[in-house]
């Protein structure tokens, strides 16, 4: 089972990978207002243009499981 309710506005939220499934989970999450990190070393374009303006911080490497420590 995945569903789950969070309040997540203001909380930082680490994604992990840069294609579709990752844009999916961010426009979901910036919709409901956390703060964004994602690692991915070849981010799509819709993703690079959100780091870009500033809705997110992007981190162009391959996930390192020590990441998860930040949050």
């Amino acid at each position: 089972m995945y569903p789950v309710m969070l309040q997540i506005e203001g909380q930082r939220c680490l994604v992990v990978g840069g294609g579709g499934v990752a844009l999916r989970k961010v426009e979901g999450l910036l919709a409901d207002r956390a703060r964004i990190t994602i690692v991915a070393p070849a981010p799509i374009v819709a993703l690079q243009g959100k780091a870009d303006r500033g809705e997110l911080e992007l981190w162009r490497r391959p996930f390192a499981a020590t990441d998860v420590e930040v949050f």
